[in-house]
């Protein structure tokens, strides 16, 4: 299918969700907007409602933003892991290369 795994494409793929993460973070709706529903502008049960929405919203956008930073420090984390793995086996097999030429 064509699909491959290298360290570059990790580190974007961590770059992207971190970047997801900050952008969804600034975009972010202000809580003080639901304050000017207030009577005469606003029913009391429909700013409790909306409140109470909002509340519900805002805690899942928090675990969303936490989630995708998370998920970007492990994902760069699996990386450098990738990274030194590769190298540590470059290093081995030039070391067999050598032996195996003397």
């Amino acid at each position: 299918m064509g699909y491959s795994l290298g360290l570059g494409s990790m580190q974007r793929a961590a770059a992207v969700l971190e970047q997801g993460a900050a952008r969804l973070q600034s975009g972010q709706f202000d809580a003080f907007l639901l304050d000017w529903l207030v009577p005469p502008h606003g029913q009391p049960d429909l700013v409790r409602a909306m409140r109470a929405f909002f509340d519900h919203a805002d805690d899942q956008y928090q675990d969303l933003i936490a989630l995708l930073s998370a998920l970007s420090v492990r994902v760069d984390a699996a990386g450098s892991a990738y990274r030194d793995a590769d190298e540590r086996t470059a290093e081995f097999l030039d070391r067999m290369t050598l032996r195996a030429a003397t």
